[in-house]
Order: C-alpha cells, then sequence, then structure tokens
C-alpha cells in the first residue's frame, strides 16, 4: 500500500498523540509529521521504536487516520485439562470398595484443582441445592476436606461405574465358561437324536 504513512506515538497516561518529526524527535503537530511512501521502512521504523519505547503504544496511521499493519495476538491458551473424574478411598475404607467421586475443575484464583458436589455423594443428594461444592489442590486432599466439612453427612458409597464394571466381568466369565463347555462345532455323528 503506497500513500501517507505516518508512525503514531501514543501515551494512553496523556491520552495523546505524537508524530514521528525526524528520526528521534516527536511532535504533537500531524502537519509536522514525517510521513513514508513505503510500507516496508514505516513498520521497520514502528518496531524499531516499539523496541526503545515500551510504555508508549506505537501504530501506524493512513491519511485518514486509520490503524494499519497491526495483528490482533490472542493470549496463549492455557493447557487443557485431560484430567478425568477418579475414586477416591479414604483413610479407614481403603479395600472396602468405598469412597468418593473426585471430579477436575478450574478455579479462576487457584487454576486446576478437584471438586467435590453434594450431587457426587449418594447420602448428599438431598442437599445437593443448598450445599456448596468442596475445592482442593489434589483428590486427596480434597476427601480430606470434604470430610472435615460435610462431617458424617457424607458417607463413602461404592464406586459408580463398579456395577458398569462387575457386569462387564460376569459377561466376560460367562463366556468364557461356555466356551469350555462346548470348545467348537459339534461333529454331525456326535449330535443327539440321530
Amino acid at each position: 500500500m503506497s500513500g501517507l504513512l505516518k508512525i503514531v506515538f501514543y501515551r494512553p497516561g496523556d491520552d495523546t498523540k505524537f508524530y514521528l518529526y525526524r528520526d528521534s524527535e516527536i511532535t504533537p503537530d500531524v502537519l509536522q509529521a514525517r510521513h513514508f511512501n513505503n510500507a516496508d521502512s514505516c513498520v521497520a521504523f514502528r518496531d524499531r521504536f516499539r523496541e526503545s519505547y515500551p510504555k508508549c503504544t506505537i501504530f501506524i496511521e493512513d491519511a485518514q487516520g486509520n490503524r494499519l499493519y497491526e495483528r490482533d495476538v490472542q493470549p496463549p491458551s492455557p493447557m487443557e485439562d485431560n484430567r478425568s473424574a477418579c475414586f477416591v478411598e479414604p483413610t479407614g475404607f481403603e479395600h472396602s470398595g468405598l469412597g468418593f467421586l473426585v471430579r477436575p475443575a478450574i478455579r479462576p484464583g487457584e487454576g486446576f484443582c478437584w471438586c467435590i458436589r453434594a450431587a457426587d455423594v449418594p447420602s448428599m443428594s438431598d442437599r445437593a441445592l443448598v450445599t456448596e461444592t468442596i475445592y482442593g489442590s489434589d483428590p486427596i486432599n480434597m476427601v480430606e476436606r470434604m470430610l472435615a466439612t460435610w462431617g458424617l453427612l457424607a458417607t463413602p458409597s461404592p464406586a459408580p461405574w463398579a456395577a458398569q464394571q462387575d457386569a462387564a466381568q460376569a459377561k466376560t466369565i460367562l463366556k468364557q465358561f461356555h466356551e469350555l463347555r462346548s470348545p467348537g462345532r459339534m461333529r454331525p455323528g456326535n449330535q443327539s437324536g440321530e
């Protein structure tokens, strides 16, 4: 793009614009601003001034006052959260299969953390609307905080997926039993009823 391009220095605190006048001089008068015909050299000067004057917002304007050659840079997105809900057995219930479902969470002040909702504890499901969610730094810490807060109201329960795992295991055992009982296709001479 050719035309009259100028470099603008903007100080947010003063709410004033200054324009490049000579190599290192600036002026508040737009009529005295140095004009560039070549966009590449204008961008090179702008980049050099941005390094030298980090407290100023420095950009390029055309004759109509429009900002040019600016890229909107998105802030880096937070790391993706690949955590999944886990089942934690508190102290004293290690081998009983009873525990609590702990879910991953993200809180503005804390970042990645863990939580237990009252709706996830069967003994607390009737209080789910009035009981607050408990947050903690790790799953075990989370369960300890929850037990300290809710006390005896929160009783451990079997893992929510335990019934599904038991059904799948029973199905596998039954299939293996049938395979052992009948090893394959029956030969025509061994069939009953002939």
